[in-house]
């Protein structure tokens, strides 16, 4: 079978398509990566009172079970989760995470977190997905880099938002919370993966065993966060209502404990963003970092976004080549290398994840449009060139 690399019409429209088609992968490709020079990934006890200040890619995670707080929420089927914090930056996006009881970017139970001015609250019910999706919205809560008071409470199927005393989003036939996963770690401040990082300032935060009414909300947030009322607070530890307490009041070392009175403690740790990812393996299967829609429509839309590169690569090549088969082999060839090496270079991003589903859907995209080129010839370049041509 012999190639035909030749377009007729004066303007073929096929180096512009190509050079459009580069284009758009090469910033598909780099514009997530984190180009930024190495900082210091930490978390710091503020100097002049309770709470600490996160740094670039570092969180608080969870170092021991939390079974038995889904298992209390989902058996009371209503829950509080209350945080003071306040931003450092407005441009923060992701949404990144303040709090969050979560596995990964795609698997969560709630979540607080901020998308510019932004609050955004992801929550896992029988009517949301497993990412918690469709969000709460909450709009202009941060950017002034005050403290803000944020509350979401869940009842009967009602979730209620909570900002500085007032309600300011409410979302009702939400089903129920009973499909949460007790596997899922504790999290401030960041993903537990470690690349959905947020930088602020974090002085309370408390999960209570059932839902908040409006006027203890309002009463909470009167109280105000500063040490003396953390300590009015945490009189409350004896109660049956919290289910974890954290003041951050420690000033030292890098645990953060419950102060709770259930039994047994959630406990925190500050780790880095290393330390969350665990960066292994190499190439992690696609369960081990979201549900299985997620992972079909990647699939998909990598074998549909490679077909044209398999395209322009055979037309490419059949400048040189004659062999039909030498062609599409080549093409598909170029395609395997860059995937391989692109998955390879994301293992060392914290921001990015390698996955070796992603270089077969790639590369099975590219032989697809290197045969089909090879089988068909140009015709719907040529119709394009037509078409342009009259136009222009």
């Amino acid at each position: 079978m012999k190639s035909n690399s030749r377009f007729t019409g004066k303007r073929s429209v096929a180096p512009i398509l190509g050079l459009a088609y580069a284009i758009f992968l090469v910033v598909g490709l780099l514009l997530p990566f984190d180009f930024q020079l190495p900082q210091e990934s930490r978390v710091e006890w503020l100097p002049s009172g309770p709470g600490v200040e996160f740094f670039f890619l570092a969180g608080i995670r969870s170092i021991t079970p939390t079974a038995r707080l889904r298992d209390a929420i989902v058996r009371q089927n209503g829950f509080a989760v209350e945080v003071w914090a306040a931003t450092s930056r407005r441009d923060q996006i992701g949404p990144a995470r303040i709090a969050s009881y979560s596995r990964d970017p795609y698997s969560r139970n709630f979540t607080l977190g901020q998308q510019h001015d932004t609050l955004v609250v992801r929550l896992r019910t029988t009517r949301t997905d497993l990412n918690g999706l469709p969000p709460l919205l909450i709009d202009r809560v941060f950017g002034s880099g005050r403290p803000a008071h944020i509350v979401l409470t869940f009842e009967g199927g009602t979730a209620r938002v909570f900002v500085d005393g007032q309600m300011r989003e409410e979302s009702v036939g939400l089903g129920d919370l009973s499909n949460w996963n007790a596997s899922y770690p504790l999290v401030f401040g960041n993903e537990a993966t470690g690349d959905r990082s947020w930088s602020g300032r974090l002085f309370f935060a408390a999960i209570h065993d059932g839902p908040l009414s409006a006027t203890e909300i309002r009463s909470h947030h009167d109280a105000g966060w500063s040490q003396s009322q953390s300590e009015t607070q945490g009189d409350r530890a004896d109660s049956s209502g919290l289910l974890a307490l954290y003041r951050f009041q420690e000033g030292s070392g890098s645990g953060v404990p419950d102060e709770s009175a259930r039994q047994p403690l959630i406990d925190l740790r500050m780790v880095s963003a290393r330390e969350m990812s665990g960066r292994a393996p190499l190439f992690p299967g696609p369960t081990s970092r979201r549900d299985p829609w997620h992972w079909v429509l990647d699939v998909v839309a990598n074998v549909l976004i490679f077909v044209p590169a398999g395209v322009f690569l055979s037309l490419w090549f059949a400048r040189h080549l004659v062999d039909a088969r030498l062609i599409a082999l080549f093409a598909t060839g170029a395609v395997l290398a860059c995937s391989l090496t692109v998955e390879v270079a994301q293992y060392f991003s914290l921001v990015r994840y390698s996955s070796w589903i992603d270089v077969l859907a790639n590369t099975f995209g590219a032989t697809v449009g290197a045969v089909w080129h090879q089988r068909r010839g140009p015709r719907p370049i040529k119709m394009l060139s037509k078409i342009s041509a009259r136009r222009l």
